[in-house]
Protein backbone atom coordinates (compact mmCIF):
# COMPACT_ATOMS: atom_id res chain seq x y z
CA UNK A 1 0.00 0.00 0.00
CA UNK A 2 1.43 3.23 -0.83
CA UNK A 3 1.69 5.88 2.19
CA UNK A 4 0.35 9.19 0.80
CA UNK A 5 0.56 10.75 4.66
CA UNK A 6 4.11 10.97 4.01
CA UNK A 7 5.42 12.74 0.69
CA UNK A 8 8.73 11.63 1.52
CA UNK A 9 8.02 7.86 1.42
CA UNK A 10 7.44 6.93 -2.20
CA UNK A 11 7.68 4.03 -4.27
CA UNK A 12 8.49 4.24 -8.46
CA UNK A 13 6.00 2.14 -10.42
CA UNK A 14 6.52 1.00 -14.17
CA UNK A 15 4.80 4.87 -16.05
CA UNK A 16 4.18 7.07 -12.71
CA UNK A 17 5.53 6.93 -9.22
CA UNK A 18 3.50 7.86 -6.53
CA UNK A 19 4.77 11.89 -5.51
CA UNK A 20 3.49 15.32 -5.60
CA UNK A 21 2.76 17.21 -8.45
CA UNK A 22 1.56 20.71 -9.64
CA UNK A 23 -2.33 20.33 -9.21
CA UNK A 24 -3.37 20.30 -12.50
CA UNK A 25 -6.84 21.17 -11.42
CA UNK A 26 -5.06 24.91 -10.75
CA UNK A 27 -7.24 25.16 -7.37
CA UNK A 28 -4.28 23.86 -5.38
CA UNK A 29 -0.23 24.11 -6.02
CA UNK A 30 0.13 20.57 -4.91
CA UNK A 31 -1.72 17.29 -5.65
CA UNK A 32 -0.45 13.90 -5.09
CA UNK A 33 -0.97 10.92 -7.37
CA UNK A 34 -0.33 7.16 -6.13
CA UNK A 35 0.78 6.23 -9.41
CA UNK A 36 -2.87 5.41 -10.54
CA UNK A 37 -4.71 8.13 -10.28
CA UNK A 38 -5.02 11.55 -8.47
CA UNK A 39 -5.71 11.77 -4.57
CA UNK A 40 -7.79 14.09 -2.30
CA UNK A 41 -4.26 15.35 -0.81
CA UNK A 42 -3.64 18.82 -1.80
CA UNK A 43 -1.32 21.27 -0.69
CA UNK A 44 -0.74 24.95 -0.99
CA UNK A 45 2.02 27.74 0.29
CA UNK A 46 2.92 24.60 2.58
CA UNK A 47 -0.46 23.52 4.08
CA UNK A 48 -1.49 19.99 3.66
CA UNK A 49 -5.59 20.42 3.24
CA UNK A 50 -7.84 17.41 1.87
CA UNK A 51 -10.13 18.43 -0.98
CA UNK A 52 -13.69 16.94 -0.33
CA UNK A 53 -14.97 18.41 -3.97
CA UNK A 54 -12.66 15.01 -5.41
CA UNK A 55 -10.71 14.36 -8.01
CA UNK A 56 -12.98 13.41 -10.86
CA UNK A 57 -12.30 16.68 -12.87
CA UNK A 58 -8.27 15.89 -12.72
CA UNK A 59 -6.11 14.01 -15.32
CA UNK A 60 -5.66 10.52 -14.81
CA UNK A 61 -1.86 10.61 -14.69
CA UNK A 62 0.67 13.54 -14.08
CA UNK A 63 1.97 15.49 -16.53
CA UNK A 64 5.07 17.25 -14.93
CA UNK A 65 7.87 16.56 -13.07
CA UNK A 66 6.87 15.29 -9.13
CA UNK A 67 7.53 18.28 -6.70
CA UNK A 68 8.63 17.70 -2.73
CA UNK A 69 5.56 19.13 -0.60
CA UNK A 70 5.10 19.97 2.60
CA UNK A 71 5.11 17.77 5.11
CA UNK A 72 2.49 19.13 7.42
CA UNK A 73 -1.20 17.04 8.39
CA UNK A 74 -4.25 17.73 5.85
CA UNK A 75 -6.91 19.80 6.97
CA UNK A 76 -9.52 20.52 5.31
CA UNK A 77 -9.40 22.77 1.95
CA UNK A 78 -10.66 26.24 0.72
CA UNK A 79 -13.33 24.45 0.00
CA UNK A 80 -14.43 22.47 3.09
CA UNK A 81 -16.67 23.65 6.59
CA UNK A 82 -12.74 25.02 8.24
CA UNK A 83 -12.28 27.69 5.44
CA UNK A 84 -13.39 30.48 7.58
CA UNK A 85 -11.01 33.38 8.17
CA UNK A 86 -12.13 34.21 12.09
CA UNK A 87 -8.98 36.22 12.29
CA UNK A 88 -9.89 38.67 9.38
CA UNK A 89 -13.30 39.00 11.10
CA UNK A 90 -11.97 40.16 14.15
CA UNK A 91 -9.89 43.08 12.66
CA UNK A 92 -12.64 44.47 10.75
CA UNK A 93 -14.59 44.23 13.75
CA UNK A 94 -11.50 46.33 15.91
CA UNK A 95 -11.48 48.96 13.08
CA UNK A 96 -14.98 49.61 12.67
CA UNK A 97 -14.85 49.99 16.93
CA UNK A 98 -11.47 51.95 16.92
CA UNK A 99 -13.14 54.56 14.55
CA UNK A 100 -16.34 54.95 17.00
CA UNK A 101 -14.25 55.39 20.13
CA UNK A 102 -11.04 56.86 18.74
CA UNK A 103 -12.28 60.84 18.85
CA UNK A 104 -14.01 60.80 22.44
CA UNK A 105 -11.84 62.45 24.99
CA UNK A 106 -9.91 59.99 27.20
CA UNK A 107 -11.54 56.70 25.52
CA UNK A 108 -9.31 57.78 22.36
CA UNK A 109 -6.99 55.12 24.50
CA UNK A 110 -9.04 52.31 23.79
CA UNK A 111 -9.80 53.12 20.39
CA UNK A 112 -5.92 53.51 19.74
CA UNK A 113 -5.68 50.10 21.34
CA UNK A 114 -8.42 48.41 19.01
CA UNK A 115 -6.83 50.13 16.07
CA UNK A 116 -3.06 48.61 16.51
CA UNK A 117 -4.71 45.29 16.96
CA UNK A 118 -6.64 45.56 14.75
CA UNK A 119 -4.19 46.27 11.93
CA UNK A 120 -2.30 43.40 13.61
CA UNK A 121 -5.60 40.75 12.78
CA UNK A 122 -6.08 42.19 9.31
CA UNK A 123 -2.31 41.64 8.23
CA UNK A 124 -2.23 37.67 9.94
CA UNK A 125 -5.80 37.52 7.87
CA UNK A 126 -4.26 38.31 5.12
CA UNK A 127 -1.48 36.12 5.31
CA UNK A 128 -4.39 33.28 6.21
CA UNK A 129 -6.51 33.88 3.33
CA UNK A 130 -3.48 33.04 1.00
CA UNK A 131 -3.35 29.72 2.60
CA UNK A 132 -7.06 29.14 2.80
CA UNK A 133 -8.39 31.35 -0.02
CA UNK A 134 -11.09 33.06 2.02
CA UNK A 135 -11.39 36.30 3.98
CA UNK A 136 -9.36 38.72 2.19
CA UNK A 137 -11.99 40.95 2.16
CA UNK A 138 -12.47 41.44 5.70
CA UNK A 139 -8.56 41.22 6.39
CA UNK A 140 -8.77 44.42 3.86
CA UNK A 141 -11.49 46.07 5.13
CA UNK A 142 -10.13 45.66 8.79
CA UNK A 143 -6.41 46.81 7.92
CA UNK A 144 -7.90 50.13 6.12
CA UNK A 145 -10.23 50.86 8.74
CA UNK A 146 -7.90 50.06 11.56
CA UNK A 147 -5.49 52.52 10.09
CA UNK A 148 -7.98 55.12 10.00
CA UNK A 149 -8.90 54.54 13.37
CA UNK A 150 -5.54 55.15 14.53
CA UNK A 151 -5.65 58.67 12.67
CA UNK A 152 -9.10 59.20 14.66
CA UNK A 153 -6.91 58.45 18.18
CA UNK A 154 -4.42 61.16 17.30
CA UNK A 155 -7.43 63.43 16.95
CA UNK A 156 -9.25 62.07 19.90
CA UNK A 157 -5.56 62.60 21.97
CA UNK A 158 -5.56 66.66 20.24
CA UNK A 159 -9.50 66.94 21.08
CA UNK A 160 -8.72 65.51 25.23
CA UNK A 161 -6.03 68.16 25.86
CA UNK A 162 -8.32 70.96 24.28
CA UNK A 163 -10.75 70.04 26.61
CA UNK A 164 -8.28 69.89 29.61
CA UNK A 165 -7.32 73.12 28.76
CA UNK A 166 -10.56 74.69 28.65
CA UNK A 167 -11.78 73.26 31.75
CA UNK A 168 -8.43 74.10 33.49
CA UNK A 169 -9.09 78.10 32.19
CA UNK A 170 -12.84 77.55 33.33
CA UNK A 171 -12.04 76.45 36.93
CA UNK A 172 -9.02 78.44 37.83
CA UNK A 173 -9.80 81.79 36.18
CA UNK A 174 -7.11 85.01 36.24
CA UNK A 175 -6.52 87.17 38.99
CA UNK A 176 -9.90 89.76 39.41
CA UNK A 177 -11.72 91.74 41.86
CA UNK A 178 -15.76 91.55 41.18
CA UNK A 179 -19.17 92.80 43.17
CA UNK A 180 -22.45 93.40 43.10
CA UNK A 181 -23.96 97.01 42.52
CA UNK A 182 -27.63 96.20 42.36
CA UNK A 183 -30.33 93.77 43.14
CA UNK A 184 -33.82 94.00 42.68
CA UNK A 185 -37.24 93.20 41.67
CA UNK A 186 -39.46 95.12 39.37
CA UNK A 187 -42.78 93.72 38.22
CA UNK A 188 -41.65 89.91 38.69
CA UNK A 189 -38.25 90.28 37.03
CA UNK A 190 -34.92 90.24 38.95
CA UNK A 191 -32.36 92.75 38.04
CA UNK A 192 -28.55 91.83 39.07
CA UNK A 193 -26.32 93.98 37.81
CA UNK A 194 -21.95 94.74 39.11
CA UNK A 195 -18.54 95.60 37.90
CA UNK A 196 -15.36 93.15 37.18
CA UNK A 197 -11.82 94.21 37.14
CA UNK A 198 -9.32 92.17 35.64
CA UNK A 199 -6.25 91.69 37.65
CA UNK A 200 -4.20 90.33 35.70
CA UNK A 201 -1.61 90.71 33.26
CA UNK A 202 -3.18 89.31 30.26
CA UNK A 203 -6.56 89.67 28.66
CA UNK A 204 -9.00 87.22 30.11
CA UNK A 205 -12.53 86.10 29.58
CA UNK A 206 -14.52 85.55 33.17
CA UNK A 207 -18.48 83.89 33.99
CA UNK A 208 -19.99 85.67 36.75
CA UNK A 209 -22.97 83.85 38.68
CA UNK A 210 -25.17 85.09 41.42
CA UNK A 211 -27.83 83.18 43.01
CA UNK A 212 -31.02 85.24 43.84
CA UNK A 213 -32.33 84.25 47.36
CA UNK A 214 -35.91 85.66 49.14
CA UNK A 215 -35.69 88.10 51.34
CA UNK A 216 -35.10 87.36 54.80
CA UNK A 217 -35.57 83.50 54.36
CA UNK A 218 -32.41 82.81 52.19
CA UNK A 219 -34.23 80.41 49.92
CA UNK A 220 -32.82 80.90 46.22
CA UNK A 221 -35.27 81.07 43.85
CA UNK A 222 -32.84 81.52 40.62
CA UNK A 223 -29.42 81.62 39.58
CA UNK A 224 -27.74 84.55 37.13
CA UNK A 225 -25.23 84.24 34.89
CA UNK A 226 -23.41 86.65 32.81
CA UNK A 227 -20.31 86.36 31.03
CA UNK A 228 -17.56 89.21 29.96
CA UNK A 229 -15.36 88.35 27.13
CA UNK A 230 -12.06 89.48 26.19
CA UNK A 231 -11.18 91.79 29.18
CA UNK A 232 -8.00 93.54 28.89
CA UNK A 233 -5.63 93.90 32.07
CA UNK A 234 -6.80 96.48 34.36
CA UNK A 235 -10.30 97.24 33.09
CA UNK A 236 -12.76 97.19 34.74
CA UNK A 237 -16.30 95.91 33.07
CA UNK A 238 -19.71 96.62 34.29
CA UNK A 239 -22.28 93.59 33.78
CA UNK A 240 -26.48 93.46 34.14
CA UNK A 241 -28.28 90.20 33.86
CA UNK A 242 -32.12 89.49 34.74
CA UNK A 243 -34.19 86.36 35.61
CA UNK A 244 -37.87 86.11 35.90
CA UNK A 245 -39.23 85.25 39.42
CA UNK A 246 -42.17 85.02 41.57
CA UNK A 247 -41.07 87.15 44.82
CA UNK A 248 -41.38 90.50 45.19
CA UNK A 249 -38.01 90.94 47.25
CA UNK A 250 -35.01 89.20 46.97
CA UNK A 251 -31.52 90.05 47.99
CA UNK A 252 -28.33 88.70 45.82
CA UNK A 253 -25.10 86.41 47.16
CA UNK A 254 -21.37 87.50 46.28
CA UNK A 255 -20.52 87.21 42.47
CA UNK A 256 -18.57 83.58 42.08
CA UNK A 257 -16.32 84.04 38.85
CA UNK A 258 -14.92 81.41 37.05
CA UNK A 259 -13.23 80.86 33.77
CA UNK A 260 -14.93 81.17 30.20
CA UNK A 261 -17.18 78.68 29.73
CA UNK A 262 -15.69 75.27 28.01
CA UNK A 263 -16.91 75.47 24.40
CA UNK A 264 -19.72 77.34 25.40
CA UNK A 265 -21.39 74.47 27.38
CA UNK A 266 -21.95 75.48 31.30
CA UNK A 267 -20.41 72.80 33.08
CA UNK A 268 -22.18 74.21 36.36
Amino acid sequence: MTDTGNPSAVAPTPDHRPDWYPDPSGRYEFRYHNGTTWTADVSTDGERYVDVLGTSHTPTAPTTAPTTAPTTGPTTGPSGGNSGNGIAVAGLTCGILSIAFGWLPVVFVLGALLAVLGMVFGVMGLRRSRRSGSGRGFALAGTITSAIGLGVAVGGLLFTIAVFRALERYENPAEHAAEVTGCEVDDGTATVSGELRNDSDDTASFTVRVDVVRSGSGVRVSTTRGELIDVAPGETRSWEVTRRVTVDAVECSPPNVSGPLPFGVDPG
